[in-house]
Parts: structure tokens; sequence; C-alpha cells
């Protein structure tokens, strides 16, 4: 009797031990561990620490959402099966962000990585079992789980940095978001190259009229250009010499403004 009562004791514990899907929380969470579910404590405070740490990196600097779950037991399904149902939660209402998390289950020793759609081409299925078998389950096999989960964790920070797929977009700037005005880079810019055009075409006319002012002229040409030197002068000046200067002078002076190096 008292052998049943203990298998029965035992059967009760691992139910009620047994992590479910709705127990792990959204991440980050609220304290001090904000990246690192590790409600057994299957993993030290300082390697907890350590692990946040690195995970905050990614967060701060990539579209990634990487988290670590640590468990004893899971409910009544295999670990890969947990893992799916985990990361489909995990993705719900998430556009902008790829869930990406590392799964410790203790007592089947099993170690999974889950990836979000956006980072399968990424996180390939080579690529996750070399960093589980060389970083995480080598050092496991020695008992050593807080080097095998850093150094698992620490090869996936590295790998989401380096990737330009999880970059996230610049902020558009103060000046992008003016209208194209004379006090924005790009409305000098189209007023300095609409004289340019001006100015051209002022050249053009005035090489037209020069040409016909001289076969009308001939014998005076000579006297016929020096007359529109003058002419020539002015276009020159008007379609090119005024805009650059006043171009110039506005560009400084929106460089002094925004303090763009």
């Amino acid at each position: 009797m008292k052998k049943y009562f203990l298998l029965i004791f035992a059967m009760v514990s691992m139910v009620v031990t047994a992590a479910t899907v709705e127990e792990v929380p959204s991440f980050p969470m609220n304290g001090a561990s904000k990246y690192v579910y590790n409600p057994d404590g299957i993993f030290s405070d300082g390697c907890v620490a350590k692990l946040n740490k690195a995970i905050s990196e990614v967060w701060e600097k990539t579209t990634a959402e990487l988290s670590v779950i640590a468990v004893d037991s899971v409910e009544n399904t295999d670990p890969d099966s947990y893992a799916d149902a985990l990361l489909r939660k995990l993705e719900t209402g998430k556009m902008e962000s790829t869930p990406v998390f590392v799964l410790v289950v203790y007592n089947a020793k099993r170690g999974i990585i889950r990836a979000g759609m956006r980072a399968d081409s990424i996180f390939t299925d080579s690529l996750k079992q070399q960093i589980l078998r060389r970083d995480m389950f080598a050092n496991f096999g020695q008992r050593r789980y807080d080097d095998g989960i850093l150094f698992a964790v620490t090869h996936i920070c590295e790998k989401l940095i380096e990737s330009d797929l999880f970059r996230p977009q610049e902020p558009e700037s103060e000046i992008a978001k003016q209208p194209w005005t004379f006090n924005t880079f790009e409305g000098v810019k189209i007023f300095f190259f609409a004289w340019v055009v001006f100015g051209v075409i002022l050249l053009i006319v005035s090489c037209i009229l020069i040409e016909l002012r001289f076969w009308k002229a001939s014998k005076n040409w000579k006297e016929e250009l020096e007359g529109l030197s003058t002419w020539l002068c002015t276009a020159s000046l008007l379609g090119l010499g005024i805009p650059s200067l006043a171009y110039i002078y506005k560009y400084v002076r929106m460089r002094e403004h925004y303090d763009i190096i």
C-alpha cells in the first residue's frame, strides 16, 4: 500500500511541476530576469544574469526577440511539440519582430532551438544542430549546464546581430519629414538645379541671338559681339552665379542648424 501511495505521489508531482505553454510568460518579463524563464533553477543566478546581459543586446540592436526557457519537464507531450506550440504563442501579434528561443527540458535531456519564419534562412537545421551539439550538449554531458547554455546563446546572439535581416529600419529624420521647401535640403537642391536649367536656356538663347545678329551685320560683327557681351555676362550671372552662391550659403547654414557632420 505504501508503494502505491509513493507511486501516486510521484505521478501527481510530475503533473504539477510539468510546464505548460500557458505558463511561459511573454518577453521581456518583469524583474531582473527579463529574457530567461528559469522557474526550476536549472541555471545558476550568475548564469541567468550573463544570459540576460547578452540577450539584451540582441533586443536593443535587432528586431529579433531572443529568450531562454528552461524547465524540468513539459506537459503531456514531447518536447518538440511543446516547442512548436510555444513558438506559435510567442509569434502571435508579432508583425515587425521575430521570436527566437532556446528550450531546455532537463528531465528529457533535450535542448531545442526554435525561430520564427523570418529567421529560417539563418537558423537552418544544420546550424541549429551544430550549436546544440558543439556548444550545449558537449557541456551538458559533463554537467556544465551554465557553460553549455552560455556558449549556445552567445553563438545565437552573434548570428542575430551580424545578420542584416534583423537590423531595424532607421527612423525617419526630421529633415526627411519636412515638405520640399527652400528650408529643406531637397528643396534647396531642386531650386538650384532649376536655376541651372534656366541659366543654360538663357545661354542658348544668347548664342542664337548672337548668330542671328552676326549674319545680319557681318561687317560690324566685332562691334555687335561686344555689344552682346553685357547680355552674356548678365545671363551667366543670373543663370549660374547667383543660384550657386545662394545654394552654397543656404546649404552651409542648414548644416550648421542641424549639426550635420
